[in-house]
């Protein structure tokens, strides 16, 4: 029980050290339905690693020092995110900061034990919008093949065809990033 509440203390430690950028994270979750299940994932770290709570307990304690250069490089990345106004470097460095905070506090030994909860930690940042439009072309290109196969006249202009009933167009809830993040996430 000891181990998991050093794993669970080291979570609340990174995000309360960076209010700002948890909070940036958090209004993502809330603002838009792509990111709701990121709500999840601290839940399911934490589970996840109360799991292997008899692993971690049996597993000796031997910080290793130069884990603190992980920890600076995270740190760098998360200044220059914020410096730049880049939301994103600054949310994978602040999530990235409790794996290298883990390796340097507790070891090698800890980290391989609860290396699949610390991955799985990276579902949390609100990640993936850039591939929307590239899906929606997919799916455009999908949708005017099959219609093409089955034999019915299209003609597409960008994401927009005509066919003989109507006008149609693939717009960004037809994207799949959704099923696909979620998905990726629950696999």
């Amino acid at each position: 029980d000891l181990a998991f509440a050093l794993v669970a203390a080291l979570l609340v430690v990174v995000l309360a050290a960076f209010p700002a950028t948890t909070r940036a994270m958090v209004e993502i979750w809330i603002r838009s339905s792509t990111f709701n299940h990121c709500f999840l994932v601290f839940p399911i770290f934490l589970w996840l690693v109360w799991r292997e709570r008899a692993v971690l307990a049996g597993t000796p304690l031997r910080p290793w020092w130069p884990g603190l250069l992980f920890v600076a490089g995270a740190g760098f990345v998360w200044l220059m995110g914020e410096l730049g106004s880049a939301l994103g470097p600054s949310l994978f460095a602040m999530v990235a900061l409790v794996p290298a905070l883990a390796l340097t506090l507790f070891g090698w030994a800890w980290v391989r034990a609860i290396f699949i909860p610390l991955l799985f930690l990276f579902f949390a940042v609100p990640f993936g919008e850039v591939f929307v439009p590239t899906l929606i072309d997919w799916t455009a290109d999908f949708t005017v093949m099959a219609l093409v196969a089955s034999g019915v006249p299209v003609y597409r202009e960008g994401n927009h065809f005509m066919i003989p009933s109507g006008a149609w167009s693939v717009v960004d809830a037809c994207s799949g990033i959704r099923y696909l993040i979620a998905s990726f996430m629950v696999g």
